[in-house]
């Protein structure tokens, strides 16, 4: 095996090594003399005992070049981890070289078969000390309320609706509470044929 390490401003050998094949190379030849057709990397080139030149994998497999914790090879190319795209901020985190928001965690999708940031639910942000104690009694107060609002307010109305046109129907009510009662139920006709339902 043979390698050659050069100024890839001005094609100069700086040195080289080789594995006793016998080549003749001095220090500040020009490389261009020598075969530049296949350069997998532009400021070192392994070659193979029978003179071809190592592919980038094979340099990389045999550790000669050895790539920076934010590079990867894609396409058969060294390229930088760019943390503007997702598969690429997360390989930047999961590679210790950028913090994830501790809001956020990273996830396994089976359908797609790749990893994705996602947002932590309220449990595992109170569990991560995310947020305080505090902060999570209030969510789950406030979850409660919209949850009452949802499913209590209609059968409220419907109960309270019930027992009001029952009074009315029993003449128990006063004239202004019958003007109310005959309003509420106009409302709901109105918001009724507003939003009809197909």
């Amino acid at each position: 095996m043979f390698y050659i390490k050069y100024n890839k401003n001005s094609y100069k050998i700086l040195g080289y090594y080789t594995n006793d094949i016998g080549v003749d190379v001095t220090q500040n030849e020009d490389i261009k003399k020598i075969d530049t057709n296949d350069i997998s990397q532009t400021d070192i080139r392994a070659y193979n005992e029978d003179g071809s030149i190592k592919s980038l994998g094979e340099q990389i497999k045999e550790k000669i070049i050895i790539l920076k914790n934010n590079e990867v090879v894609k396409d058969g190319v060294i390229v930088e981890l760019n943390s503007s795209y997702e598969d690429d901020y997360i390989r930047l985190v999961q590679r210790n070289i950028l913090n994830l928001d501790s809001n956020y965690k990273i996830e396994y999708d089976r359908d797609s078969k790749k990893y994705h940031i996602i947002e932590k639910t309220i449990e595992e942000k109170f569990q991560d000390k995310v947020i305080s104690l505090d902060d999570y009694n209030k969510y789950i107060i406030e979850s409660r309320y919209n949850a009452y609002s949802l499913e209590l307010d209609s059968k409220r109305s419907e109960l309270l609706d019930s027992i009001l046109k029952r009074l009315g129907d029993e003449n128990i009510l006063l004239d202004r509470e019958k003007e109310l009662l005959f309003e509420i139920f106009k409302i709901r006709e109105d918001i009724k044929s507003k939003y009809k339902k197909i």
